[in-house]
């Protein structure tokens, strides 16, 4: 009976080493995921840039940028979370998934905003290329028609475009400006149709004082934005963050046996 309990006692000795050096391996190779993606983040975007969209030349570079910023975090979180690890490296699983949590959102809020400032410069430029110049009311009336079809698309735009809170006023000042310009260019066809020339120069010298609320907007604030993509405390954060997986991966890197 001695005989068998001692060597019952060596297996589960032997297995429990041999199960403590599985985890090292698996403690070792966690740490360097999360060495290896911080890494190639790196070299893609920079905390402290997240907030910094202005600095950028475009709308259209700010989209881009954010785009990466979004795509990367999330392929980071998925391939950490897949990542096997152990209880010696559950800070380290946990400070990075933070990291990239937040990464994460200031990405899709950047995009949401810098999608909003492509959209308002599309619009702008819409409302721009208007010009009368037709020699009849036929000719008008067809004038007016693609005008109003280009501004009604791009109120359809501005009522479903995702927004933020800091922009959530301004764009329904916008749904308001564009909804009067429709309005207006509605009731110059029907005028130009009925060929009622005075009718139509009277609703279009009312259209002009319209579209002035287009040029009025409150814009919000430049650290409201930011606080939209990031506040300053979750900026502050992720830069405390990757310090620790720093730190954390230099610790768990030379792991020989863990749990």
């Amino acid at each position: 009976m001695k005989k068998i309990l001692l060597i019952i006692l060596v297996i589960l000795i032997v297995g429990g080493l041999g199960y403590g050096f599985y985890g090292g391996i698996k403690t070792k190779a966690f740490a360097q995921k999360s060495q290896d993606l911080l890494t190639a983040s790196g070299s893609k975007w920079q905390v402290d840039k997240l907030t910094a969209a202005d600095e950028l030349a475009s709308a259209q570079e700010a989209q881009t940028f954010y785009t990466n910023v979004k795509d990367d975090s999330t392929q980071a979180l998925s391939e950490i979370q897949n990542q096997g690890s152990t209880l010696k490296a559950r800070d380290l699983k946990k400070n990075t998934e933070r990291f990239y949590t937040l990464a994460q959102k200031a990405g899709e809020n950047g995009l949401t905003l810098s999608q909003y400032v492509v959209l308002m410069e599309q619009i702008g430029k819409d409302i721009s290329n208007f010009n009368i110049n037709a020699t009849g009311m036929e000719q008008l009336k067809t004038q007016l028609e693609q005008y109003k079809k280009a501004v009604d698309k791009d109120l359809d735009q501005a009522k479903q475009v995702k927004t933020t809170p800091s922009i959530e006023e301004i764009n329904k000042q916008l749904i308001s400006a564009l909804t009067d310009i429709s309005n207006a260019l509605g009731e110059a066809i029907v005028a130009a149709q009925a060929n009622q020339p005075e009718k139509v120069t009277e609703v279009m010298n009312n259209l002009s004082n319209t579209m002035k609320k287009y040029t009025n907007f409150n814009m919000p604030d430049e650290n409201e934005v930011k606080n939209d993509i990031l506040t300053s405390s979750e900026q502050t954060e992720m830069k405390d963050l990757s310090t620790k997986i720093k730190d954390e991966v230099s610790l768990l890197k030379n792991t020989i046996f863990a749990f």
